[in-house]
């Protein structure tokens, strides 16, 4: 579990710092591996620039709410490899002002960068933590099964094993 914590943690910065990194390179007029970033980018983003936080006068690689998103999957990843106790699935209700925002969108009522940002940051928050809940949940299932099997198959030897005595008499 930790190793997967910390490619996620990982993948999340790098999305980040590439976001970031395409702004900066533009700027410094190296057009080509910018250009590569943002193409890179607009795969996992739709790189609206009014949506978009903008660094030396151009758009990050990414929106403010997807920053937010990685932002706080990496965060939650952290927290997570620090302190494995803080996580409860009513961390969860993070996402739902993000799927406020959202809808809110749907509707034609908009948002600024910072409110699509702090929802992203929470829907990321929420969504590392109920994934790394019910996983480990998931795990100490797996876990608690194996124990059960090794009681039966405990059982069941110690049972043959009278019956094949008792059988031998």
């Amino acid at each position: 579990m930790k190793i997967i914590s910390v490619l996620v943690c990982s993948l999340s910065v790098l999305i980040l710092l590439t976001g970031v990194l395409a702004p900066v390179l533009e700027y410094m007029k190296v057009y080509e591996l910018s250009t590569a970033l943002y193409r890179t980018l607009g795969a996992i983003c739709h790189q609206l620039p009014t949506r978009c936080i903008w660094i030396f006068n151009r758009p990050m690689g990414i929106c403010s709410r997807d920053s937010g998103i990685y932002l706080g999957i990496f965060l939650s990843g952290i927290i997570f490899l620090k302190k494995r106790n803080l996580f409860s699935p009513w961390y969860g209700v993070f996402i739902i002002p993000m799927m406020i925002d959202i809808s809110a969108k749907i509707l034609d009522w908009h948002s600024n960068k910072l409110i699509a940002f702090l929802t992203g940051l929470g829907g990321g928050i929420g969504f590392t933590t109920i994934v790394v809940y019910f996983t480990t949940k998931i795990q100490n299932s797996k876990k608690e099964v194996k124990k059960l099997h090794r009681k039966k198959a405990i059982f069941f030897l110690s049972k043959s094993k009278n019956l094949i005595r008792g059988g031998l008499r």
